[in-house]
């Protein structure tokens, strides 16, 4: 009997705040409204994520706008890519958008995304990257090395700064 052991992780180069901002087409604050699988023309399971548009921080996406994801359930059928975004559902997110054909994918997969939490010392953002393990030339993965979680307010200020 053979047995696998599941990937629980992407191996990704980490993106730099500078980076995601360059990579992006736009940079918008939004909330989940709805989300979507379906089979794509490959016959792979994807999500379309439904999202208002709460703030444009860079670019334009418009008011509303679907982000692409890989993965997803269709009835009892699953799939999950380590590294590509689950987005909660009426959550709040930054997101660093790359156009794609008719919608947009989150540059450097969970990296561009990006949970916005509602605190009593103010909103916070928590870095992306769930699901990768980030390496650089020669060194061993490792955890996300951008940041900890910190203020929208700052992190928005320090984005527009970058233009």
């Amino acid at each position: 009997m053979l047995f696998s052991n599941l990937a629980h992780a992407t191996l990704a180069r980490p993106l730099s705040l500078t980076q995601l901002v360059t990579r992006s087409d736009a940079v918008v604050v939004a909330r989940v409204i709805g989300k979507q699988a379906r089979y794509d023309q490959e016959g792979r399971i994807v999500t379309d994520v439904a999202l208002e548009v709460e703030r444009t921080v860079r670019g334009d996406a418009g008011r509303a706008l679907t982000l692409l994801c890989f993965g997803g359930n269709i009835g009892e059928v699953g799939m999950r890519i380590a590294g590509e975004p689950e987005l909660d559902d009426e959550g709040r997110y930054l997101l660093f958008l790359r156009n794609f054909e008719d919608r947009f994918r989150p540059v450097g997969m969970s990296q561009g995304v990006m949970r916005i939490e509602d605190t009593p010392s103010g909103t916070r953002v928590h870095p992306g990257g769930q699901g990768l393990s980030f390496t650089q030339d020669g060194q061993r993965p490792s955890a996300n090395p951008m940041w900890s979680p910190r203020s929208l307010d700052a992190l928005i200020e320090e984005i527009e700064s970058l233009r």
